[in-house]
């Protein structure tokens, strides 16, 4: 009855590596697909070939780039519409 569960102190440390081993790999396998994911909106974004590869600092330089534009838009829009209704006010 003592030896019963002896095994146990030897084969838990194996199994354990074995997973850290495989955690590892997923979460490598993860990185792989988020870096292609990423390389993917990035391209789509810019309006590139996809065969070209973008920097995050480009990516996120586009990003900032846009919307400053987006906003430069909104606001030439109200202005617009202030405009137009100070001119039907008239």
């Amino acid at each position: 009855m003592k030896n019963d569960g002896s095994w146990t102190k030897f084969i838990t440390p194996i199994l354990v590596t074995i997973v850290i081993f495989m955690l590892g790999t997923i979460i490598t396998q993860v990185n792989r697909i988020d870096e292609k994911l990423f390389h993917h909106l990035a391209n789509d974004e810019i309006h590139m070939p996809r065969s070209l590869y973008v920097s995050k600092a480009e990516f996120d330089m586009q990003s900032r780039f846009i919307e400053k534009e987006n906003d430069r838009i909104i606001k030439a829009i109200d202005e617009l519409r202030k405009d137009l209704k100070k001119g039907a006010a008239q």
